[in-house]
C-alpha cells in the first residue's frame, strides 16, 4: 500500500502531466490557428490586389482607353524578314494573344508552319504566310496584324476549308480573304 506522500506525488505527477498536455495542446492549437490566420490574410490580400487590378482595367476600358493588350508597333521591324528567322509565332508581343485567340489550333498552326514567305508590312498591316512542306498549300496559315488598331487575325486552311480567327470579332482583312479564296481552289483551278 502506498503512503500518503506517494499518493500525493503520484497525483502531482498526474496533474503535471495533464498541465503539460494541456499547454502542449494549446500551443499546437495556437500555432495551427496562427497558421490559418496567416493563410487567410495572404489570401485576402491576393483577392484585394486582384480586385484592384480588375477595377483599374474596368476604369481603363470605360474611359475609352485601348485594351490592355501589348502594343504591336514592334512588328514593323520584321518587314522583309522570314517568320522563322524572327521567331514570329513565339514573339512575346503576340504569343500569348495567339494562344488565347486560337486555343489548341495555336499548336497546330505552329506544326504546319514549315515553308514560308517573307513578312510584308504595308499600310500598318503585317502579313505572314506559312504552309506544311510538300502540301501544295493545304494545310497552310496566314497571320495578319493590324498594327495601328492592335488586332490580330489568323486564317487556317485545312482540307480546303478556311477558318478565320479575329481578336475583335470583325471580318478578316481583304488580303486574308483573298488568300482564302485562292487557297480553296483545287489543283484543276476549280472552286471547291
Amino acid at each position: 500500500m502506498m503512503s500518503t506522500e506517494e499518493e500525493e506525488a503520484q497525483q502531482g505527477c498526474g496533474c503535471l502531466l495533464f498541465i503539460l498536455l494541456l499547454v502542449g495542446g494549446l500551443y499546437f492549437y495556437r500555432s495551427t490557428v496562427v497558421n490559418y490566420v496567416h493563410q487567410f490574410v495572404r489570401f485576402s490580400n491576393a483577392l484585394d490586389e486582384q480586385r484592384a487590378a480588375d477595377q483599374a482595367a474596368a476604369r481603363h476600358r470605360t474611359a475609352g482607353g485601348a485594351s490592355p493588350r501589348k502594343d504591336l508597333t514592334a512588328l514593323y521591324r520584321f518587314q522583309g524578314k522570314y517568320p522563322h528567322d524572327v521567331k514570329l509565332l513565339t514573339q512575346p508581343v503576340i504569343k500569348k494573344r495567339l494562344k488565347s485567340l486560337l486555343g489548341r489550333q495555336y499548336a497546330y498552326m505552329r506544326s504546319i508552319w514549315e515553308l514560308e514567305a517573307p513578312i510584308e508590312v504595308e499600310h500598318g498591316q503585317l502579313y505572314a504566310w506559312g504552309m506544311q512542306a510538300h502540301s501544295g498549300g493545304n494545310p497552310s496559315a496566314v497571320l495578319m496584324a493590324d498594327i495601328e488598331q492592335n488586332v490580330l487575325y489568323v486564317g487556317i486552311c485545312q482540307n480546303h476549308q478556311v477558318t478565320f480567327y479575329s481578336e475583335n470579332g470583325e471580318d478578316a482583312p481583304a488580303k486574308m480573304q483573298q488568300w482564302a479564296s485562292e487557297d480553296v481552289e483545287d489543283a484543276d483551278g476549280r472552286d471547291l
